[in-house]
């Protein structure tokens, strides 16, 4: 008899009352964005995030000449979450991760090998359409702001169509980010985006955030401990607050603190989700969700009866399918990929702890 996945009553138990899971502080407001702390309820799970692992110098992403697969190398004895939506600078693409991963540690006397070093294919999709090429060592830095993040779930193709899309909406120009990778134009908007976000203020114990841009729910993501929120806590508020800069032209929809709280609580409580659970590609249990009723899309990550990361935001709609257009008339090419993946050296790979 099949066993009733965790993963999915946690879920369900999350929106049934998310109050049990986490605590909303002290709404904060300012220029038409509304963020709602998180603060963790209960005992928290024991990770670090991949940017913490990575300058510490405890693990190596390594191309595998596939679009759609990166290798990931844990070489510390401590468990490393890749959240969703993370964005990884290198190789021959720019890649997102489009499912969290939660890294197992290294083991000492583990068989087969892969398994003793740490190895685990994750899967990525591509954010930057117009190179396969060069092979810098990978670097985690920006976040998927919410509509990508929502289009990464659901395709290649729709991904490289929000990424257009976005590029129109905040005016960057062709020139400044030529392979037409997310990570370029971020940057180009950087400084608009760290003003914003400085405003706001963490609070003790946070794992997370809410967010309202001009009156409306934009999105939310907590973690499972509150020392991964505070690793990934400016990468997460940038990501939202590129909504501000892209909606810029829009009203200020008014709004009270309180009914903020209660919005965002009727919202998750009232949600009506579709929840399908898969087994993660290293630890855990991976849940996508989808509510029609109020156009959200998410996804979350569970492990040990708690949850890992928990990610939402509200889908506004498909791409427009110029980028579609373009490759079809052959102004954009797209990458190739090699059919084998190249053998990874791991002499070199030592035991840091």
């Amino acid at each position: 008899m099949r066993m009733k996945s965790n993963g999915m009553h946690i879920i369900k138990s999350f929106f049934e009352d998310p109050l049990s899971f986490v605590e909303f502080e002290g709404v904060q407001e300012h220029e038409g964005v509304a963020v709602i702390p998180f603060v963790l309820k209960g005992e928290p799970i024991d990770f670090i995030c991949v940017n913490e692992a990575e300058d510490k110098g405890l693990i190596e992403v390594v191309e595998t000449g596939s679009v759609g697969q990166l290798v990931v190398v844990n070489k510390s004895k401590r468990r490393v979450l890749i959240p969703f939506g993370v964005t990884v600078h290198g190789g021959k693409q720019d890649r997102t991760i489009w499912e969290p991963v939660l890294l197992p540690a290294r083991k000492e006397h583990a068989i087969p090998l892969a398994e003793r070093m740490g190895m685990v294919e994750v899967p990525a999709r591509c954010v930057e359409a117009q190179r396969w090429h060069g092979g810098t060592r990978f670097k985690s830095v920006n976040k998927l702001n919410p509509q990508l993040s929502v289009a990464s779930m659901t395709s290649q193709g729709a991904l490289w169509s929000a990424i257009e899309e976005f590029n129109v909406d905040v005016g960057v120009p062709r020139e400044v980010a030529p392979t037409r990778s997310y990570i370029q134009i971020m940057r180009s908007i950087q400084g608009g985006i760290d003003r914003l976000v400085k405003a706001f203020r963490s609070v003790e114990d946070q794992c997370g955030v809410a967010v309202f841009i001009k009156g409306e729910f934009v999105g939310a993501e907590f973690y499972g401990n509150t020392k991964a929120w505070t690793a990934m806590s400016g990468e997460v508020l940038r990501a939202f607050a590129t909504e501000a800069i892209r909606t810029r032209t829009k009203n200020v929809k008014e709004e009270t603190e309180g009914s903020y709280r209660e919005t965002l609580l009727n919202l998750l409580k009232n949600a009506e989700v579709n929840i399908s659970v898969r087994r993660g590609v290293a630890l855990g249990e991976v849940a996508e969700f989808t509510s029609k009723k109020h156009r959200l899309r998410g996804i979350a990550l569970t492990h040990e009866g708690k949850i890992v990361q928990f990610y939402i935001a509200a889908a506004k709609g498909e791409p427009k399918r110029r980028f579609f257009r373009e490759i079809q008339r052959g102004i954009l090419q797209l990458p190739a990929t090699t059919s084998e993946p190249p053998p990874i050296n791991i002499d070199n790979i030592t035991d840091i702890t």
